[in-house]
């Protein structure tokens, strides 16, 4: 269970890192692209657990190699969700406008 905790956190942290580099506008730095990250992992992983109940953790059951990708694809997916979210508030609040 803690395995799974950790992989969802690692697949978001990469997520959320892969964005930054790859957006300057969504760049908060490698510590909050790594934090935001971090927590959209956990939120895609258990948003992946809402949608199918077999990615639960806590039924200790063995992972295919379709289920473990399809868990790191929507981990990694949701760290980038949450790093954008992060960056239109700090925009938002800092009153930056969108279009540089």
């Amino acid at each position: 269970m803690t395995l799974v905790f950790f992989m969802q956190m690692l697949a978001g942290a990469v997520g959320g890192n892969v964005l930054g580099g790859a957006s300057s506008r969504c760049d908060l730095g490698a510590f909050y692209n790594t934090i935001a990250g971090l927590a959209g992992g956990l939120i895609g992983g258990q948003a992946l657990t809402l949608i199918e109940p077999a990615f639960d953790p806590r039924l200790e059951i063995a992972m295919s190699a379709s289920m473990l990708a399809a868990l790191i694809f929507a981990c990694g997916l949701g760290g980038a969700a949450v790093l954008s979210i992060f960056s239109m508030v700090r925009r938002l609040v800092a009153a930056d406008p969108v279009t540089k």
